[in-house]
Parts: structure tokens; C-alpha cells; sequence
């Protein structure tokens, strides 16, 4: 399994969104019984245009406590979320969709588990796993 950072479907970007903002709770949150995937999973898949507002909007706060708590985790999401963000056009058909077709909503999942399975780098290549919580970094993205 290989994240395409290029790959141009809109839902396989979407996946990847949706799985960094899931990084950013789980980091502000650790413990959390319940993430945005339990909750919203099925309906960012399948209607993405009316579930991501919410999903940026919790993810903003998320990355506050982050940056207060966390700053060199904040910095890596942030700099991964803006990666993604910039694949997707602001005007149809590459945007948040009013809803995908079902073959957009395996790409979705496809880029969900792609972006989960892959690692966050700092600057000096060193690399944190995005599918579980890790240690804190220091404000300069050391362990």
C-alpha cells in the first residue's frame, strides 16, 4: 500500500483529508473513545460537501490545542493539511462535491487508509506514524 500524493481523484484526497483531521483529534484528544471516523466516516465518503465544514471547523480547534500542547505535531499536520488542501480546486468538479458516486467512495476510503498507513516527516526526515498517537514533539520537531 502506497500513498499517491498526485493521484487526482477528488475522493482520494478527501480520504486523506479526512484521515489527517482524524491525526489532529486523536493528538489534541489522546484517549478519545469516539474519533470523527465513528461519526462522520459515512457521510464525508459519500457527502462530503455537507459534513467538511464541520470536520475543518472541530479540526481547527484541534490544532490550536495542538499548537499551545504539541507544536512540532501541530506543525506536521499542518504542513500535511495544507499539502492535501492545495490538490483540491475551488470550483468543480475537484472541490468538496455536494456527494460522490460509489466509485468515488472506494477512492475515498482508498486514500483514508493510503494517508493512515503513511508517515508524517519534519525537516529532518525523521518520520511519525500517522495511524497512532506518538510522543510529543518540541517546538523544533524533535522528539
Amino acid at each position: 500500500m502506497s500513498l499517491k500524493m498526485d493521484h487526482n481523484n477528488v475522493g482520494y484526497q478527501l480520504g486523506r483529508l479526512f484521515a489527517v483531521y482524524e491525526l489532529a483529534q486523536r493528538q489534541a484528544l489522546p484517549g478519545l473513545n469516539a474519533t470523527i471516523r465513528d461519526k462522520y466516516f459515512g457521510a464525508a465518503s459519500s457527502t462530503p460537501a455537507s459534513i467538511f465544514p464541520l470536520i475543518v471547523r472541530g479540526g481547527q480547534n484541534h490544532l490550536a490545542k495542538l499548537r499551545k500542547e504539541k507544536p512540532g505535531m501541530a506543525m506536521l499536520i499542518e504542513r500535511e493539511l495544507e499539502e492535501i488542501h492545495s490538490r483540491i480546486e475551488p470550483a468543480e468538479p475537484r472541490s468538496l462535491p455536494r456527494s460522490l458516486r460509489l466509485q468515488d467512495q472506494g477512492e475515498f476510503a482508498i486514500g483514508y487508509y493510503h494517508q493512515r498507513a503513511t508517515k508524517l516527516s519534519n525537516d529532518k526526515d525523521e518520520n511519525r506514524d500517522l495511524g497512532e498517537p506518538q510522543d510529543q514533539l518540541d517546538e523544533g520537531g524533535e522528539q
